[in-house]
């Protein structure tokens, strides 16, 4: 289904008790060339509601203009869960770079130990952000089943 065709479905739902007709002529009345036919066009999705004209059909059918343009609820469930699904793997990206940081840091310092023959453990010891309960297998294999669940290509993680 189509924005437009949904936003249709949406004004007609709102539309309520008013007539395509009388809609219509409201319109007119606030500069827009609307006829009953633009008004049956609008709800089948045929053609566009524009901005300016969303603004007056919700004035004037006593709507919020989200009400128009708003997707049904089965809709916004699963644009809802896909943000989650995308804030997740967000997360895990994070703890992945995070992790390999991490591990860049430890390897640099081991190597610095062995150049320069000091130690950098009280350095280290300031930052207890360096021990950290994420290994870094187990965010990619939980990164992995986020995006094959997200393709519809394997269970919920």
């Amino acid at each position: 289904m189509s924005t437009d065709e949904l936003i249709g479905q949406n004004l007609q739902k709102a539309r309520d008790s008013v007539s395509q007709t009388e809609l219509a002529q409201r319109m007119r009345e606030r500069g827009h060339k609307w006829t009953q036919p633009t008004v049956v066009a609008v709800e089948k999705g045929e053609r566009p509601l524009r901005m300016a004209e969303a603004i007056d059909a919700a004035e004037i059918l006593g709507v919020d203009l989200y009400d128009l343009v708003r997707y049904p609820r089965v809709l916004t469930f699963h644009n809802e869960l896909q943000r989650l699904i995308d804030a997740h793997k967000a997360l895990l990206d994070a703890a992945i770079a995070y992790e390999l940081a991490r591990v860049r840091l430890l390897t640099e310092a081991a190597d610095y130990e062995r150049e320069e023959g000091r130690s950098v453990r009280d350095d280290l010891a300031e930052w207890p952000l360096l021990e950290t309960p994420y290994p870094l297998d187990e965010l990619q294999s939980a990164r992995m089943a986020l995006e094959e669940y997200a393709l519809g290509h394997a269970p919920n993680p």
